[in-house]
């Protein structure tokens, strides 16, 4: 038990003065870093390293900068003492000249470096009231920053608090015995206090493994439990009293890992006898080629963590270069066991292992660049880890943003451990797989992801059951939504509902459900969130009392998303029916914080209104037939402010602001056709069809599809052709269920699809619902293969490796047309007599943000050594088609113009001599009245090909020098596009996609920048 608080006080400020007196400044600073951090300024770096490059500027500490509001995950005392400004630490051991020792601290500290907005100062003497007041004002008057003095009075009474005890026993050397009583209400375990006791009072510091084992609970403990940390120096000091005395080199190598660890984490700080320590751990591990031991392996990859995470935070001297070294020796030492063929669950170990090192961070060379990040404490790194293990907060690493030491291999060990697994059926795939959760950002990015994760998954589940792989998946979804990943979000939401949707798990997937039509949504992609809301309304009913407010919830978010495609009247009858499930089994059905769909969803019946009131009246009655009381009253508040007021917008606006918000056009479901537009993976897509009933519900189920798959693909490279493409689709009564769906494409660009008409809803007609399922997804297929570039087989083969399950993600609870079968027959009738909305009147617009970009960088096939060997063949090929007929050019002025305006557009010679020859050479066969044709033999067309590139010849006719304006080169350019993309392996859609094509071959091939070595052939005749 402690001694008195006030006799414990005089001993700290005595043994605060004896620090002073030897002058024991580096200590005193850890100490004050020490007491700052845990009741001052949370984020707080000690200045060493970089930060105290060419001196320290008057400053032992700093703060950094963390962003509080992006990281939910932080421990709670870390946020609530995070500073945001910048703050400094200084401290003092001088006996005598303290105003004056700080009065010069404070110039340094505030001529040099980074502002500062506050300064810490410590110093090891008494220093009175009213000369500390005059301090403060000092500061502010000549330096402009805020002052905080802490003397020896202050830092004794903060070092009587139990929980900051340890920094006395540490740093002063006073007896642990001393330590204060705890708080009230917090006590130590029983087996603690008992292997307290009995290791104080032994004589002996004890030598062998046994004793290490038994030690170590009590030193972990101490590191941990902060009502234990006051007893962690004493039980470092036995830790360093038993690696004196062991003969053993393993007890040794353990016994340095335990002391690091537990000073770095509990004490959160490493001196060089520390460090030495570490050093010594790592050449022992490493070094001893004998040294096979699975633990110590993963022991010095822990370890390796930690002392890179103090190497960031300034509190070791081992820097980049040896944990480098220390890296790649592990790296190999433990590729060399894996090439032992050792048995079947130490190889386990020894693969996870291998990936664990391979999954390290890179650290910043400098603390300048982590600085930039959320740089947070030891212990609060490892309490939001922890967190985020056990389920508390979302799973993601410390939220530092490093690079993966060597992704590739990290994945290429785990797929071989995924396929071992089975093998080693008591290898714990547990903790391995919540490690694998916190990097999953970055995982999912890899192209062996889903293999990796489906077969880990697979091993757990087996060991834990199929509701624990869907809560994982759903954990991991959730945390990548945090980090703003929605797509990556959507396949573990998929994942999750595939576990989920049975029994007592409903009603997480229902959750799931909703959460996956959110984020297709948020992806752009309404008509797959609406797919997926109503499946969840589908999936609640008949669940009983406990889940039926998720049918009117889930009908209300499906308006929103028929509002968010532009079925602005569609989507206000669906909210009258949502609300009246919602209003007969929630209570306080219109309670806003409870219910915000129901706000949003009427909200929107209200943005309708609106503006139909003032440029489509003709729709009001159609609105109004949907609507209860208690809509129109809500829809009547809301506009009521707004009465009087003019609405300053015309239908053209309205179209521009759909488009840049990437959304569909306003009452795109009124008159006798109905369209929707949507733009994702760089194509706008426009579907048309007929406005009744069976064509709307099947057109729908064709969308909905393509959303669904275009999400999929957006993981891949399905290289579309950019641009718009407009789809006619009809559902046909003729064509059978089971048939593949007619699609084909017109010379205007139109591309036609034609289904079946859905399956009546009854469970006897399952099959012929899977039926209409598979038709419309290879509606779906030939669609997307006829807009992609790549070969027929590359695209089937992307199609079939796109993450698996697509047909299960099309067809979900029931099919598309059941789900969505809300509304009558007369209701289709009275959208079809409407008025057509002017949408297609109005040019598209292209978003403000790709929601769902396409992928960037160099396509499939593209190499650029290949495509400057091109340019080179070209130089040499089309001059000599061109060599009477430049030179003549070259003398025309006009076209000297053309060649000059079009370089500076960005085109290249080749660009320019290839126009140029096509122009001759097409003139040439048409004057000998040659065709190309698909009807052509290879001869012929070999044939046709030489007669194209022949030497030009001085008896050819000769085109006027105005044949060749800029317009016409362009035209010639387009059209030798073709050729390109030919050249390149790539296949061509139908129809008129020239200038498109052009636009990808510049943005994925190197089109505009390729070039070879030339000669200027356009250089002035002289």
């Amino acid at each position: 038990m402690g001694e008195d608080p006030v006799e414990l006080k005089g001993r700290i400020r005595l043994s605060l003065g004896v620090l002073g007196e030897e002058n024991r400044h580096h200590e005193f600073e850890a100490l004050c870093l020490g007491i700052a951090r845990r009741r001052i300024v949370s984020n707080l770096l000690p200045a060493t390293g970089p930060v105290s490059a060419g001196g320290d500027q008057g400053r032992d500490a700093e703060s950094h900068w963390v962003d509080l509001s992006g990281s939910p995950s932080l421990p709670p005392t870390f946020v609530a003492l995070a500073a945001q400004g910048r703050v400094v630490m200084a401290c003092t051991t001088q006996q005598d000249g303290v105003p004056s020792k700080l009065k010069s601290d404070l110039k340094s500290i505030t001529g040099k470096g980074t502002p500062v907005d506050r300064v810490l100062f410590f110093a090891s003497t008494p220093i009175p009231v009213k000369k500390r007041h005059d301090l403060i004002d000092h500061a502010q008057t000549e330096h402009d920053v805020e002052l905080e003095i802490f003397d020896v009075v202050a830092i004794a009474t903060y070092l009587t608090d139990h929980d900051l005890f340890y920094l006395a026993v540490h740093y002063l050397h006073l007896p642990s015995s001393l330590a204060p009583p705890h708080p009230e209400g917090v006590s130590l375990p029983e087996w603690y206090a008992r292997l307290r006791e009995r290791w104080w009072g032994r004589d002996e510091p004890g030598g062998t493994l046994g004793d290490l084992v038994d030690m170590r609970a009590g030193l972990r403990h101490a590191t941990f439990d902060p009502a234990a940390l006051p007893d962690l120096p004493t039980w470092i000091r036995h830790a360093r009293a038993l690696l004196s005395s062991t003969v053993s080199s393993h007890t040794a190598l353990r016994a340095r890992y335990e002391i690091v660890v537990a000073a770095l984490r509990g004490l959160e700080t490493l001196e060089e006898k520390d460090d030495e320590l570490a050093r010594e751990f790592f050449h022992g591990v490493i070094d001893d080629p004998d040294l096979t031991d699975a633990g110590l392996l993963e022991d010095a990859i822990v370890l390796l963590s930690y002392i890179s995470g103090a190497m960031l935070r300034q509190l070791t001297s081992i820097g980049p270069v040896e944990i480098g070294q220390w890296r790649e020796t592990l790296t190999a030492k433990m590729t060399r066991l894996v090439d032992a063929d050792p048995y079947p669950h130490a190889l386990a170990r020894l693969l996870a292992l291998g990936a664990h090192i391979a999954l390290t961070p890179r650290p910043p060379q400098t603390l300048d660049q982590a600085r930039r990040d959320n740089l947070i404490s030891v212990r609060g790194a490892v309490e939001q880890v922890q967190a985020a293990v056990d389920g508390d907060v979302s799973t993601a690493l410390p939220p530092i943003n490093l690079t993966i030491i060597d992704l590739d291999t990290a994945m290429e060990l785990l797929l071989r451990l995924g396929h071992h697994l089975p093998q080693a059926p008591l290898f714990p795939v547990g903790p391995l797989c919540d490690f694998l959760d916190l990097y999953v950002a970055t995982l999912t990015t890899h192209p062996s992801y889903i293999e990796v994760r489906d077969l880990f998954d697979d091993a757990y589940g087996r060991a834990e059951g199929r509701h624990a792989v869907g809560a994982r998946a759903q954990k991991r979804g959730i945390d990548l939504l945090g980090q703003d990943q929605p797509v990556l979000a959507l396949r573990e939401i998929h994942k999750a509902l595939s576990a989920w949707l049975q029994g007592e798990t409903l009603e997480g997937g229902l959750l799931m459900l909703l959460l996956a039509a959110k984020i297709y949504g948020v992806l752009g992609l309404p008509i797959a969130a609406k797919h997926y809301a109503l499946a969840a309304a589908a999936a609640a009913k008949g669940a009983g009392p406990d889940l039926a407010g998720f049918i009117g919830r889930s009908v209300l978010e499906a308006a929103v998303y028929d509002h968010q495609a532009g079925g602005w009247l569609t989507a206000s009858h669906t909210v009258g029916f949502g609300m009246a499930t919602h209003t007969g089994s929630c209570a306080d059905p219109f309670d806003v914080d409870q219910y915000p769909y129901v706000w949003e969803a009427i909200g929107n019946v209200a943005i309708t209104v609106r503006f139909a009131r003032t440029l489509r009246p003709a729709y009001l009655p159609v609105i109004d037939a949907a609507a209860t009381s208690d809509i129109r009253d809500i829809v009547d508040q809301i506009l009521s402010p707004q009465a009087d007021e003019v609405l300053d917008f015309r239908e053209a606006d309205l179209a521009v602001e759909a488009d840049q918000a990437g959304i569909g056009r306003p009452y795109s479901d009124a008159g006798p056709v109905r369209s929707y537009k949507w733009t994702a993976l760089g194509v706008t897509w426009k579907v048309r069809t007929e406005n009744e009933r069976q064509q709307v519900l099947a057109a729908e189920r064709f969308i909905s599809a393509l959303q669904i798959t275009l999400a999929e693909l957006s993981f891949k490279d399905p290289l579309l052709l950019p641009g718009t493409l407009m789809i006619d689709f009809t559902a046909d009564p003729r064509l059978p269920l089971d048939e593949t769906a007619l699609c084909q494409a017109t010379q205007s660009g139109v591309w036609r699809v034609r289904l079946s008409i859905g399956a009546e809803p009854a469970p006897a007609q399952s099959d012929a619902s899977d039926a209409a399922e598979r038709q419309v997804l290879s509606a779906v297929i030939q669609t997307l293969a006829e807009r992609s570039l790549l070969p027929g087989s590359t695209f089937i083969t992307l199609i079939d490796t796109s993450g698996g399950g697509l047909l299960e993600r099309v067809f979900v609870a029931r099919p598309y047309d059941e789900l969505a079968d809300l509304h009558p027959v007369s209701f289709y009738e009275d959208l079809r007599t409407l008025p057509s909305s002017p949408n297609e009147a109005y040019p598209d617009s292209p978003p403000a943000e790709a929601t769902l970009p396409p992928q960037h960088g160099p396509g499939p096939g593209y190499d650029p050594v290949k495509m400057r060997q091109a340019a080179a063949r070209r130089y040499c090929n089309l001059q000599p088609v061109i060599r009477h007929t430049l030179p003549r050019l070259l003398g025309d002025t006009t076209f000297q113009n053309t060649i000059a305006s079009l370089r500076a557009q960005g085109w290249l010679d080749w660009h320019l001599l290839l126009a140029i020859a096509h122009i001759v050479a097409n003139n040439r066969m048409n004057l000998d009245s040659a065709t190309f044709s698909s009807s052509l033999s290879e001869e012929e067309r070999k044939r046709l090909i030489d007669q194209f590139f022949r030497p030009e010849e001085s008896s050819d006719p000769q085109l006027p020098s105005s044949a060749f304006h800029e317009e016409a080169l362009r035209s010639q350019l387009r059209i030798s596009a073709g050729s390109t993309a030919a050249m390149l392996g790539l296949r061509l859609p139908p129809g008129p996609y020239a200038d498109e094509l052009l636009t990808l071959l510049g943005e994925r091939y190197g089109y505009w920048t390729d070039d070879a070595d030339h000669l200027d052939p356009f250089a002035p005749i002289t």
